[in-house]
């Protein structure tokens, strides 16, 4: 039996789906909450995130976490930069961790090859590197946004995600100090977290008690930061100073 067989993911694709279904009946009775159309880069980085979480491959729930969100964020950066490199990023990944890439996500891999195959000067406008660097750090931003948004301050949300990179991925985790700056000056001011905070308000009503839970405990397998990282060494984080307040939000 294919994992999209299965009453797991069958169940988390019906549940998805309810969630762009009432979504989009707001929109209709509620126009005036929506000041833009549906952003088919984010639902597209939704749907690669709820496959690639029951794709074959996963050894932990923790793998499969990280994965998920990794690949669906290059699909979004794909979306909307059009850069193939963020699909030759997700083929490495996929290959470097043996899951199989899911339809929506081969469906973008094959957009990206059909445009580097057509050529153009915009196809190869970043570098692996740049791109690489980029994606970790809007992974890092949407893991604080869902902190955020269940009630821990801006400096905690830094520090939990900072120490998690240090903790969970294989890659130079960024300082809480800077994860905080740019937070605010790229996801706060921007009006990002604006929007995705008003869409989340409104689809958490629509929550069963279950599904309450399970969200709960996912944000439960985000292991606890010790140190708010301010001058320590940020492969290490060792030397920051003892996390003492947090009242910024």
């Amino acid at each position: 039996m294919s994992w999209q067989d299965s009453e797991e993911y069958k169940k988390a694709k019906a549940w998805h789906d309810r969630m762009r279904a009432i979504e989009d009946k707001l929109r209709l009775e509620s126009p005036q909450y929506f000041t833009s159309g549906r952003d088919l880069a984010l639902d597209a980085f939704e749907l690669v995130r709820l496959e690639m979480l029951y794709a074959d491959g996963h050894t932990t729930t923790e793998n499969a976490l990280f994965l998920s969100v990794a690949l669906a964020t290059l699909v979004y950066k794909w979306k909307k930069e059009q850069n193939p490199y963020y699909m030759d990023k997700a083929l490495m990944i996929c290959a470097t961790w043996g899951v199989i890439p899911s339809p929506a996500l081969l469906e973008a891999i094959t957009e990206a090859a059909a445009k580097r195959y057509r050529g153009g000067q915009d196809v190869l406008k970043a570098t692996a590197g740049s791109i690489e660097r980029e994606a970790h750090k809007q992974h890092a931003f949407l893991v604080m946004m869902n902190l955020i948004f269940n009630g821990e301050t801006l400096e905690r949300a830094a520090s939990k995600t900072s120490q998690w990179m240090k903790d969970t991925r294989k890659v130079k985790p960024i300082k809480a100090s800077t994860l905080d700056k740019y937070y605010v000056k790229e996801i706060r001011k921007t009006g990002i977290e604006k929007k995705r905070f008003e869409t989340w308000s409104r689809l958490v009503k629509e929550y069963s008690d279950e599904e309450r839970q399970q969200w709960a405990q996912n944000i439960s397998l985000m292991p606890e930061a010790e140190y708010y990282d301010c001058q320590g060494d940020p492969e290490s984080l060792e030397g920051g100073k003892k996390y003492l307040k947090g009242s910024r939000r």
